[in-house]
């Protein structure tokens, strides 16, 4: 539902603010809110920590209608194509490899995490309580 509004909302105004600016200001947002959101105390915050998310995280769409102005003449199909070509192999290349390290490894979807560790920091103890709540649960 929060993306759905991010893209109503601010993606058009893409047209009326400088697109390099709303982009900084969405990621500045974006990072904040993923923060805030892996520090909520149960699950009920942590839901509306993610509509915040959700909001935000349309960058990807102001990306692509930027670029749309910024390509040469002639070129801003060809421009679009290998943007969200590249959206595209990036959002599947992670699901495969998520799949990959929770299908071939002893851990299961705990590798997921350990892998990632490096980019969750100190969130990193909040997703392993909540995993830990999950094994707990599936064990009953």
């Amino acid at each position: 539902m929060g993306y759905a509004l991010g893209i109503f909302l601010l993606v058009p105004l893409a047209d009326r603010v400088a697109p390099r600016r709303q982009v900084t200001t969405q990621s500045v947002l974006l990072a904040a809110a993923l923060l805030l959101t892996a520090a909520m105390p149960d699950m009920a915050a942590a839901a509306s920590g993610f509509a915040i998310v959700g909001l935000v995280a349309d960058i990807a769409q102001i990306i692509i209608s930027a670029s749309v102005k910024l390509a040469p003449p002639g070129a801003a199909g060809s421009t679009v194509a290998t943007i969200v070509g590249s959206l595209a192999v990036g959002i599947f290349g992670g699901w495969i490899l998520a799949g990959l390290l929770v299908g071939f490894t002893a851990k299961g979807h705990r590798a997921a995490v350990d892998i990632a560790y490096p980019a969750f920091g100190p969130t990193v103890s909040t997703i392993d309580e909540f995993l830990a709540a999950v094994d707990k649960t599936a064990e009953q």
